[in-house]
């Protein structure tokens, strides 16, 4: 199991943007997506959570940022170097 959370609002463009941009996260090899929280309202994404360098979140934010429909992607990600 994984310990991925998608919380979007209750709008049906939000879920979507929300599970599309979960899937791209797990789709990158640089990102570690079951340390990573996705929120989205209103088209605006809050990607918090945990990840391992400034590389893995660099790329976390831009799966999120070239998901069409996302407006902007705010950055409330933690780094935490060695073991998770």
């Amino acid at each position: 199991t994984n310990e991925l959370s998608v919380a979007p609002s209750g709008q049906a463009q939000d879920r979507e943007l929300a599970a599309e941009i979960g899937r791209a996260l797990w789709r990158d090899s640089a990102v570690d997506a079951k340390n990573i929280n996705v929120t989205v309202a209103d088209r605006h994404v809050t990607l918090s959570g945990v990840v391992g360098n400034w590389a893995e979140r660099r790329a976390a934010l831009d799966d999120a940022l070239h998901v069409p429909g996302v407006s902007d992607v705010r950055d409330e990600l933690a780094i935490q170097y060695g073991e998770r």
